[in-house]
């Protein structure tokens, strides 16, 4: 973190706010405009992932909106039960939805849109903490009938600690730039002003996967699970106290 030693908060986030020489002022104002320097902070904790998501597509194409939907429905019954088979409790399908649309198709003879049927498809959210059983989910649902499967998400129960070690992380090193600004403009680091916490977010990337050429294979789809990255940011205002530096 670098700053300078100027009479704005400059862009970088550090910079120390002095008064014109005998200005006029109440006690209110010399506390809020005496001198300050403004330092800011950021961490990042790495987490091991111990929730991931999913979801399974299962779409149907017939003549009619009725025929689609059973259709569906049917394959949908047939990977409940191979997912039943391959120990996923129920409670671990979060949400399940249909929908039904007109599929169209541009026909170059009449350079119109044509009707080519209805489209029915069921999407199934799983979210789970047994993380080694993922590719057995998706062989399951493959095997069964499923037309897809999304890429996977990765979240932390305690994102909460991790983002509280991250804060106190940013908050040390708001600290200590700002205390190398004092020592840099001729003074020393007085008591803390305000302090405040950005937003902090937490960052997991998509799994990898890799599915073999046959579900029957016995490698079937390898997931990899990723870390979740927890990143925190603090804003800090110290008063600047003039005068000899600290040795």
């Amino acid at each position: 973190m670098r700053g300078t030693l100027t009479g704005r908060w400059t862009a970088t986030g550090i910079a120390i706010l002095g008064l014109l020489p005998g200005a006029a002022i109440g006690t209110a104002a010399q506390e809020e405009q005496a001198p300050q320097i403004i330092a800011s902070g950021t961490a990042e904790e790495t987490i091991h992932a111990t929730t991931a998501s999913f979801s399974i597509d299962i779409t149907a194409l017939a003549a009619s909106a009725a025929a689609a939907s059973a259709e569906s429905a049917r394959v949908a019954g047939a990977v409940r039960k191979a997912l039943d088979a391959a120990r996923l409790s129920r409670n671990e399908i979060v949400q399940s939805q249909l929908t039904v649309a007109p599929r169209w198709n541009y026909d170059q003879a009449t350079q119109r849109q044509k009707l080519a049927g209805y489209e029915a498809t069921t999407i199934m959210q799983i979210e789970t903490d047994r993380l080694q059983r993922l590719g057995a989910y998706m062989d399951a649902a493959l095997g069964a009938g499923a037309t897809g499967v999304s890429m996977v998400s990765f979240s932390a129960k305690n994102s909460d600690e991790a983002r509280r070690r991250a804060l106190a992380q940013a908050v040390s090193q708001a600290r200590a730039d700002a205390e190398t600004v004092a020592r840099a403009g001729g003074g020393t680091l007085g008591e803390l002003l305000l302090l405040t916490a950005e937003n902090s977010r937490g960052v997991g990337p998509l799994a990898v996967v890799t599915t073999g050429r046959r579900v029957s294979e016995v490698e079937g789809t390898n997931i990899i699970p990723m870390q979740i990255k927890v990143t925190a940011g603090v804003v800090g205002h110290w008063r600047f106290v003039p005068g000899k530096a600290a040795q």
